[in-house]
């Protein structure tokens, strides 16, 4: 009795195929785009098993994966939901999708060269015969902001006029020092992006120390 119901079970079981969930996806999109019309979600699964011996478990599945991809359009009109994709709408997602890509990408190429060139620049930096001139000169920079700060503190109540005089000072010194450590910084990101260098490593480098910061 077993066998005999194997027997009769086998020819059933040979009328759908075991497919994996993107064949299911590209077999049902290839029926809609080449059916060229709208079914409703509940008599979609019966007609593409019919064509392509399809399995019709998980086929809700299979609607939500296209939708979530804009393989198809899925719009409830009236009281059914209808589902259709057409062969020309998809060519036109893909052109839109190719050109974003293709922005995106220049974007990413002309990033890629602005950074190189600022990677550049800072190599010759680094050759230049008065760099460490340069960095002793920011340090001292820094030193001269926390002077003018401390006689800034000392002023409090006294002349306006000088007052004012020495705040200036401080803002331009400190404007000069925060653009030598923005383009320090952006360096550090453009290197980081590059290779795995922990950023203190690459201070390091430069001649900088690794808690190097911008001035509170």
């Amino acid at each position: 009795f077993q066998l005999q119901f194997l027997k009769n079970l086998t020819p059933i079981m040979s009328k759908t195929k075991r497919m994996s969930l993107e064949e299911k996806k590209r077999l049902t999109l290839q029926f809609l785009q080449e059916s060229k019309s709208v079914f409703t979600p509940k008599e979609l699964p019966a007609l593409v098993n019919k064509k392509y011996k399809m399995s019709k478990s998980n086929f809700d599945k299979v609607l939500d994966e296209l939708m979530y991809d804009d393989s198809i359009h899925q719009e409830k009109i009236g009281t059914s939901k209808y589902v259709w994709s057409f062969e020309s709408e998809e060519r036109v997602r893909n052109q839109t999708k190719l050109e974003k890509l293709q922005n995106e990408l220049a974007q990413i190429e002309a990033e890629t060269v602005k950074y190189n060139n600022k990677l550049e620049s800072i190599r010759e930096e680094r050759k230049d015969p008065q760099r460490k001139q340069k960095l002793d000169g920011i340090a001292k920079m820094n030193g001269d902001i926390e002077s003018t700060e401390a006689k800034i503190s000392g002023f409090e109540g006294c002349d306006p006029d000088t007052f004012n005089k020495y705040q200036k000072g401080l803002d331009v010194a400190k404007e000069a020092a925060e653009r030598w450590t923005d383009n320090v910084f952006t360096i550090c990101k453009f290197i980081k992006s590059k290779n795995s260098m922990k950023q203190a490593q690459i201070l390091k480098n430069f001649g900088f120390p690794a808690d190097f910061d911008y001035i509170e």
